[in-house]
């Protein structure tokens, strides 16, 4: 049976998607390994902000039009980013625990993963749906409100 639209979510079909597990070696360094080379908007949501020296691997490609949210309890890690890269936008919200990650104009990377390196079991999917990435903006539109 098909998922409809309703106000549980929104119904998507799916041409182009790809799964990951932790053991399949697919790091956020891997997926976002091209960052430099887009130019669109990059909007990662995540609680936690484990690991400094993993994200500025990832940043040290590109920073500028990055947007980060994260949980508030983390702020002092977001300070010291914020710090290397004075461009990059952050914002801290209380209630925060998702991790999605949104590459205009289409991409979104759904994840139980933080941003940063994990030694957990996680699980990814990675979708390229100009919908889905509209959906999910405009679930996160509310937290991009008052940056550091």
């Amino acid at each position: 049976m098909p998922f409809k639209t309703d106000g549980g979510g929104l119904a998507v079909r799916l041409n182009d998607a790809k799964l990951y597990v932790s053991e399949s070696a697919s790091t956020w360094n891997t997926r976002l390994s091209q960052i430099g080379n887009i130019s669109g908007k990059v909007i990662i949501c995540t609680y936690t902000l484990p690991d400094i020296d993993y994200i500025q691997k990832i940043l040290d490609k590109r920073s500028e039009n990055v947007t980060i949210i994260a949980h508030e309890k983390f702020r002092k890690k977001a300070m010291q980013l914020k710090a290397i890269y004075p461009s990059l936008k952050i914002y801290l919200k209380p209630d925060v625990h998702a991790k999605i990650v949104l590459i205009e104009p289409q991409t979104v990377w759904l994840s139980s993963a933080n941003f940063g390196s994990s030694g957990w079991f996680e699980q990814t999917i990675g979708v390229h749906s100009r919908t889905a990435y509209d959906f999910y903006l405009n679930a996160l539109s509310k937290y991009l409100k008052v940056a550091l």
